[in-house]
């Protein structure tokens, strides 16, 4: 937050954070399913890393 504070000023961090929030809240909303802040996305077909395999 702060590198893209200071690369586009406070405003343009603030919408971006407000955003990236609003997109968290609909997909809770949308999939009735609690957040999961340690969740990591994955592409579907992607191979998944050696150290989540092991």
């Amino acid at each position: 937050m702060c590198q893209l504070r200071e690369k586009s000023g406070w405003q343009k961090a603030a919408v971006a954070l407000a955003n990236k929030n609003a997109r968290i809240l609909w997909a809770v909303m949308t999939k009735g399913k609690p957040f999961d802040a340690q969740h990591v996305s994955v592409k579907p077909g992607a191979v998944a890393p050696l150290a989540a395999v092991a």
